[in-house]
């Protein structure tokens, strides 16, 4: 990735040295393909749960994908984290504890759900398996 490009100097604003920003890269080349519009939407959904940018470098490191997953498939698995009782509080949390957990798969997700509905284990109880097992 070019030292002038767009989305290099943005990470190097979140925080990150040269050389996570080229580890970042190794672990996800699409970094190279989007533009800094598109990062920048997703830190500010991360700031709306009140993630700063000195957390956002933390999750980069740990899941580069994070800042480029397709914004449809976030909102997804945040309406159902909500749909259950989750809080912005609850997943702040789950992000911060778990930097891939909007990396899942949101019908695998979804499944999840619904067996355990289909179990009679209420929203609240699914609630807490989520947030015990982050």
């Amino acid at each position: 990735m070019d030292k002038n490009d767009d989305v290099y100097i943005l990470l190097q604003k979140i925080g990150l040295t040269d050389k996570e920003i080229q580890e970042a890269v190794e672990r996800n080349k699409f970094l190279t393909k989007v533009i800094d519009t598109d990062i920048k939407r997703r830190l500010l959904w991360l700031k709306e749960y009140g993630i700063g940018l000195d957390k956002v470098k933390d999750l980069i490191k740990e899941n580069p994908f994070l800042i480029i997953e397709d914004f449809t498939r976030i909102r997804m698995i945040e309406n159902m984290y909500k749909s259950i009782g989750l809080e912005n509080e609850d997943i702040k949390n789950v992000i911060l504890a778990n930097p891939h957990s909007f990396s899942i798969n949101p019908i695998e997700l979804k499944r999840y759900i619904e067996i355990k509905q289909l179990d009679n284990i209420s929203n609240e109880d699914i609630k807490k398996s989520i947030m015990e097992n982050i």
